[in-house]
Order: structure tokens, then sequence, then C-alpha cells
């Protein structure tokens, strides 16, 4: 397993604040993602923002977000209603809107009910865009002891300063900014560990769902309500494998809803207890998506798609390498004769891909969630090629061929294709000319029934990754959150 430095360098200050606290919660347990998140976005690496920024957003953290956040809660300018209306409710995390999380929390949240939950956003617009729910915005949240939480951090900065410089020692490549970055952190999570200490005493929630709890307000959340025994809940949120799965395991939930056996063994093998294994399977997907072949038609004719041409799939992930934007520009050059749709992650702007992919070519298109789900793109598409995208996994459960190419041999964040192409639900692509090789003689492949066995690879492994799909997998989190309450 390959060590990722983002995260040795957060268990290393872990390590650091193992003996520091507020309110009695170890400042240790609430940070996460949030170090490992701005370590990839180079806010340690990189060029080091201006010291008049930092110093900005220092007084806005500092003196101006939390007083905005009170000033708006009593104004009541969020539709948050009357305290015992929001008493005694499942709290769910509304992480965020983009469409793979939504998939998670919005079904969960619309069979509840109104009566039954509140949603907790992280921005404000989100609460007038789900004003159908219960919905509170974390920045609208108070503070009770708004001068003793500035008191203490006041207090400890010093310290937090100089214990933060060791890990330069280890990691001399940080820049000259990192440890203020951090410390900034730092008084994000105490502001919120007080938000949520309130939150706790005044709605006296029934349990905490978080969509993962290694996010910001999810650790804090889940270590706030254990405090007050009130039971947590994260998801898997992605399809994960051997060498991404310390990444998903419980920072502080209590529970996990897992997706199958596959994930199941990987917590329990890497210490988690199987009384906090929670396998319900995987709400956002559905087994198996059929799209006939008059619909396939009509999506090739809205796009401009030549009904006779094969569609290749090819799914980028959040983190585009050199080595992929040429691979994929040499397949543009080496197979004219194929249709590719370009789908960006969702985190990436079409922009990002638009400027290494050719605008001369009229049997390439860039297309977006919005205009096309993934489900569909994968269901038109003939052949399915991924660097390491979890797309690649949803192609396998919609038994489409799928490749990885990976001619960098570096497999990327996301590797659970890597336990894909282990079991052969997948295949392993070193080079360019390997991958057009396998194209070319697939259809020979097919008529000699290789494909049949790569078929049954396929939903062997899927069969053991997931327990159970959509309105299924949802009921069984619904009854687990019912028997629990």
């Amino acid at each position: 397993m390959k060590s990722r430095t983002d995260k040795d360098i957060l268990n290393l200050l872990k390590t650091i604040l193992r003996d520091d606290r507020y309110l009695d919660i170890p400042l240790a347990n609430v940070i996460g993602a949030n170090i490992t998140l701005i370590y990839r976005q180079g806010l340690l690496t990189k060029k080091p923002r201006s010291k008049l920024r930092l110093v900005l957003i220092f007084i806005y953290l500092f003196l101006i977000k939390d007083i905005v956040g009170y000033v708006l809660s009593i104004c009541n300018i969020t539709n948050q209603q009357k305290h015992d209306e929001l008493t005694n409710k499942i709290i769910i995390e509304a992480l965020s809107n983009e469409s793979r999380l939504r998939g998670l929390w919005l079904p969960l949240a619309e069979k509840l009910g109104k009566e039954n939950c509140i949603l907790i956003v992280p921005r404000n617009d989100m609460v007038n865009e789900y004003s159908n729910f219960n919905v509170i915005s974390i920045n609208n949240l108070k503070l009770n002891r708004w001068f003793y939480s500035r008191l203490y951090f006041a207090k400890n900065y010093l310290k937090w300063y100089k214990k933060v410089k060791i890990i330069k020692k280890e990691y001399i490549y940080l820049n000259a900014n990192f440890q203020i970055e951090i410390i900034l952190t730092l008084l994000t999570q105490i502001s919120l560990i007080e938000k949520t200490d309130w939150f706790c005493q005044k709605y006296h929630p029934k349990s905490y769902v978080s969509i993962w709890d290694w996010y910001y307000f999810g650790s804090v959340f889940c270590t706030v309500f254990k405090r007050y025994n009130i039971p947590t809940y994260t998801f898997v949120h992605g399809a994960i494998g051997k060498n991404s799965v310390d990444e998903f395991i419980p920072l502080n939930a209590q529970y996990v809803f897992t997706w199958g056996n596959y994930s199941s063994n990987l917590f329990i093998d890497n210490g988690i207890s199987k009384e906090r294994v929670l396998q319900v399977g995987i709400q956002r997907i559905k087994q198996c998506v059929t799209i006939s072949e008059l619909k396939i038609v009509e999506i090739k004719k809205r796009f401009n798609i030549n009904i006779e041409q094969k569609i290749l799939l090819l799914a980028f992930t959040a983190v585009i390498t050199e080595s992929w934007k040429k691979d994929i520009n040499r397949l543009f050059e080496l197979l004219p004769d194929y249709f590719f749709i370009c789908r960006p992650h969702p985190s990436t702007e079409l922009l990002v891909l638009a400027q290494f992919i050719p605008a001369d070519k009229n049997h390439i298109m860039i297309l977006s969630p919005e205009q096309l789900t993934l489900e569909k793109c994968i269901s038109v598409s003939d052949v399915v090629v991924v660097d390491s995208s979890t797309a690649g996994f949803d192609a396998i459960v919609q038994n489409k061929p799928v490749f990885v190419l990976d001619s960098n041999q570096n497999s990327g964040l996301q590797d659970v294709m890597i336990d894909a192409i282990e079991n052969n639900a997948a295949i392993h692509c070193k080079t360019v000319t390997k991958l057009i090789n396998y194209l070319k003689s697939f259809d020979d492949d097919v008529s000699n029934g290789i494909d049949n066995d790569f078929n049954k690879s396929q939903k062997e492994f899927i069969n053991n990754y997931i327990h159970a799909f959509d309105t299924d997998a949802l009921n069984n989190i619904l009854n687990i959150l019912t028997d629990a309450n």
C-alpha cells in the first residue's frame, strides 16, 4: 500500500494535538479531511497565500463570521422554526448538492419527511433551496461562549504554532504559512464544537447521520453528539478498495453504513468491530439501468452522434494527470471511428477539460452531468475507459466492458478499480496500444465466448460488493434509524 503524504501529515498532527481539548472534546478527533483537502489544494505546499490575505481571513473567522451567523439566527432570516417543532428529530447532514452525495441524503430526508428529520447544511443558500424540509445552516448556529472560545484560541495560538512547526522537520517542502493554515482550521473547528454543543442542548436530537464523518462538520457533530449519548452514523459515500479503506474508516461516528460484504470485511479487517459495521447496500445506484434501443437512438440524435457509431465513454477523476491527458489524446487520434463522450468529475469545471481536449474534432464531445446523467452516459456507451474513476465501478454494475488505462502505473485515489481488476471485473491496460488492441479484438472475443466469462466475473464482483440497491438499501437504513429511536 502506497503511503499518502496528506494522510501522514494528518496523523502526525493528530498525535501533536492529542492532549488539547475544548469543552472536553479532543481537538485531534475533529481534524480530518479539512487537512487532507487543503493539502491537495496546495495551500500547504505551493506558493503561500499573502500575509495580508491570511490576516483578513483570520479577522473574518475570529471576529466576523460567527457574529454575523448569530445575528442572522436572531433575525430568523432562515426558515428555522420554533424550538419545540424541531426537538427530538433525526439529523441528516446535507453535505453537498453534488449529485453523488445528494443521492445519499436526499432520498433519506424525503422518506423520513419533515416531521421526522432536520437537514444540517453547510451553506445558507441551501436553506432556501430545500425549504420544504426543516433546514438549518451551520453558519446560523449560536455560540453560547463566544468570548470564552476566542480567549481559549488566543491563549493557545502560540503553543499550537510551535507544536505544528514540528511537522516542518518531517516535511521540509511545506510552505512558509502552513502552520497558520492549520491553525485557521483549528479556529473553525473550535467554533463548530461550540455551535454543535448548543444545537444538542437546544434540540435534543434523536440521532445523527453524516455523509462523511471525516469532513469538517461531520467530524465535530459526531464527536459532540456522542458526548450526549446520541447515536451517530456515517455513510461509505464512494466505492472503496484495499488501498483507500483507511480514509473511509469512521473517524468519530459510532456506526458505518456499508455497501456489502466487500466493504464490510475491509473495515473489520482494519480494526472496526462487527457491531459498528451495518451492511445496508447503496441507495444511489440501481442494480442495472436498461435503456431501450429507441431511447439510445434518441440520445444519439440529440447530440448528433452517428447511430451506427460505437461510443467510448471517458470518465475523469477530480485529479487529471498529465499522462492521462496525453493518453486520451492518443486515443482520439488512433480511434477516429469511435465517438468519444468525455465525462468530467462532478467537481471539475467543463472549461478544465476543454483546455486539453481538441475542439476541432467532430467525434469528441464533453457532456456535463446536467446534460446527461452518468447512468445514461454508461447506457449509451459500448465501452467505458477510466484511469481510476469510480464511474468505472458504476459501469461494471451496468455490465459494460470497463478498461482502466494506467500508463503511468499510478492507480490514483479511487482504488476500487484495482480491486475490480484483481477480480477480473475490469481490464487493466498499461499502454494505449494495449487498450486499442483489446478494443479491436473485442468483437472476436464475444464470438468466442470470452465476453461471457468477463460478464460472469463482473456479476460475481458486484454481487459480493453490493448487498442491496436503490430503495431496498434505503429501507434498510430507515429500519436501522427507526429501531434505534
